[in-house]
């Protein structure tokens, strides 16, 4: 469908927005022009419109919504953005006069907020700046499971509004079910097979690491808690938070609880929040990671997947996997 147009150079802003995202992968079905959803917040109305809506994967829905660009309707800022929160895009491209405006979507809507404003060619470069984190992919990985840069820290995720909280198994199972997640089970199985004890300790949920814990066989998880009430999200996060302490804390504590050393312990991180943790450990990995737990991190895994760690503590091909065990 072709989407409206205010005037000539709204129509020409939102060419070259679609056209520098089109850099970085989003193209042919992962792009929506003049997109058509149902508005799941607002029962019983007419399908909303937004001008452009970008996917990771097809087909496209609130899943797999990453970005939507959207020009004043009457309404504009933060009334606008708040009007397309059921696309479940976590970012929402305003076109402004003169700016462009980056907001970020909040879980509710007085959490909405605009991160950036930019003309067109700092826009371009700020998406140059940010390709690894905005592509399809990545984003959509990011949405999904844990929380992402802090251009959209606050966004709305998949999963987290109470009306989609039931897909919340569904989609991480389909994020989990690739080579990434072969790879993690695969290490998983391994270690405990040889007698290890595997912790899945994050800043994310309970509503997702346990699915993690049981997908993949982890022995046990720590994540934050949402609040429930009635049995539906508040959106609101259960103190204690599990923040980079409360992880290296987690470490000690299990360290105690199986009689070993935190030397004897395997611990691995890929961001800041992960660094007291990690340099806790006797190995210390930093997994594809940030530039500041890269740089203190004992060890560092940058192109391979997590067999690396196997290797690193001594496994041999014929112990990993299938082989675990035998």
């Amino acid at each position: 469908m072709t989407p409206r147009f205010n005037s000539p150079s709204f129509e020409w802003v939102l060419r070259s927005l679609v056209e520098t995202l089109d850099s970085i992968g989003y193209r042919g079905e992962l792009v929506e022009q003049g997109y058509h959803y149902r508005d799941f917040l607002a029962p019983g109305t007419p399908d909303r419109l937004i001008d452009a809506a970008l996917f990771g994967r097809t087909p496209p829905d609130y899943h797999t919504a990453l970005i939507g660009i959207a020009m004043p309707n009457g309404e504009s800022g933060e009334t606008l953005i708040n009007s397309h929160r059921s696309l479940g895009a976590p970012i929402i491209i305003e076109i402004g006069e003169p700016e462009i405006g980056i907001w970020s979507v909040g879980h509710r809507p007085d959490q909405t907020r605009k991160q950036h404003s930019f003309d067109l060619p700092k826009f371009r470069a700020w998406v140059k700046a940010h390709t690894s984190e905005l592509s399809p992919t990545e984003f959509l990985r990011t949405k999904n499971i844990k929380k992402g840069p802090s251009f959209i820290q606050g966004s709305l995720f998949a999963g987290l509004i109470p009306e989609l909280e039931d897909r919340i198994a569904e989609t991480l199972e389909e994020l989990y079910g690739d080579n990434a997640g072969a790879h993690a089970a695969e290490l998983v199985a391994t270690m405990r097979a040889h007698g290890a004890f595997c912790a899945l300790v994050t800043g994310g949920f309970t509503l997702y690491s346990g699915y993690v814990r049981e997908f993949l066989g982890f022995d046990n998880d720590q994540a934050n808690r949402l609040e429930i009430v009635d049995g539906r999200l508040t959106g609101r996060v259960l103190k204690p938070v599990l923040d980079r302490l409360a992880k290296q804390a987690c470490l000690l504590r299990l360290c105690q609880e199986l009689s070993i050393t935190p030397r004897e312990a395997v611990a691995v991180g890929d961001g800041a929040n992960d660094l007291a943790m990690v340099l806790s450990a006797g190995l210390g990995v930093a997994y594809h990671a940030q530039s500041m737990l890269a740089g203190a991190a004992a060890m560092r895994v940058d192109h391979g997947d997590l067999t690396a760690l196997l290797y690193a503590q001594g496994y041999r091909a014929s112990e990993i996997g299938a082989n675990a065990g035998s």
